[in-house]
């Protein structure tokens, strides 16, 4: 069971989605124009317990990094752009209740989307890559946040 085996699964889901030109599960030092748009997992918080077995509910962050924000091709563009690319991740993430990510025996990792797990995005966003880089000269691209919580149990 590892984090690295989740976002691989996560991000076959993501290059799936129409208009995904990129969906690494490598973090990458920058982002090229030429790879947008780029959908990167990110592990965040979970939950674990262990009473019989082992079992975890972490919610993976993906981030879709749609366009430089300086392109100069205009901010409408941009974020029409978002909005299509928004329409595509809902409609490929629609039917994932409880799709089995990954079972080799002895571990499993689903997909939750029902009301006490929903699959939720913080809409159209402006952020930088790497994320935790800040100031004026750090690049910023139009994005989305899509966030799903993946149940994971093993033996």
């Amino acid at each position: 069971m590892t984090i690295t085996t989740v976002i691989a699964a996560l991000q076959s889901i993501n290059a799936a989605v129409t208009d995904v030109d990129n969906a690494p599960t490598d973090y990458p030092s920058k982002i090229e124009s030429a790879d947008l748009p780029m959908v990167i997992t990110w592990p965040g918080p979970a939950e674990t317990t262990k009473p019989s077995g082992k079992e975890s509910q972490r919610t993976y962050q993906m981030t879709v990094y749609i366009k430089p924000h300086n392109q100069g091709r205009g901010i409408a563009e941009g974020w029409n752009e978002a909005k299509t690319m928004m329409q595509s991740l809902i409609d490929a993430y629609a039917d994932v209740d409880n799709v089995l990510l990954v079972n080799d025996g002895t571990y499993q990792a689903s997909i939750r989307s029902d009301a006490a797990a929903p699959i939720t995005d913080g809409g159209f966003e402006l952020l930088a890559y790497p994320p935790s880089l800040t100031g004026a000269d750090v690049e910023h691209y139009f994005a989305i946040q899509y966030r799903v919580v993946v149940k994971e149990t093993w033996a």
